[in-house]
């Protein structure tokens, strides 16, 4: 049993997270940035914050037009940032860390998995979140040092 999930942190702690059906494409990805990003934004930031994206760009979606002009619609400024590069990403480790943190709730059902998959990451600590998003500058020095090879994240 599986259950493809979006999420979303910033330093502030978890944000919201969507579960969908089958594969994402660039529309359903609009409707979660604004019924999940933008909200966590608001909750974050507040009304009118400086505050930048960093997202995978995977061409399929993030390069479409509707999403594009999504974002440019709802001034969300997204990081350059290679795709495919998990070791420069710490949504990353967030997914490891609820792996490590369900393997002992094997679930039954998809229902069953979907609501662990939800208590878990509400369950995620601010102070981890923040951990990881301070984490940034260490991560993109020790890319630049190590001339683009795998990094200790």
């Amino acid at each position: 049993v599986s259950v493809p999930a979006w999420g979303c942190f910033s330093a502030h702690g978890p944000g919201y997270m969507a579960m969908f059906e089958g594969s994402l494409d660039a529309a359903g990805l609009r409707d979660i940035f604004r019924d999940h990003l933008l909200p966590t934004v608001q909750e974050h930031f507040g009304e009118g914050a400086d505050w930048w994206l960093l997202h995978d760009k995977d061409p399929g979606r993030h390069k479409s037009q509707v999403l594009k002009t999504f974002m440019h619609n709802h001034y969300i400024r997204p990081l350059e940032f290679p795709p495919y590069s998990p070791d420069l990403n710490p949504i990353e480790n967030l997914w490891a860390d609820m792996d490590k943190r369900m393997a002992s709730m094997p679930a039954e059902s998809k229902e069953e998995l979907e609501k662990q998959v939800a208590e878990v990451w509400a369950a995620t600590t601010q102070e981890y979140c923040s951990k990881l998003a301070l984490s940034m500058p260490k991560r993109i020095a020790q890319v630049i040092e190590r001339n683009g090879a795998y990094t200790d994240y």
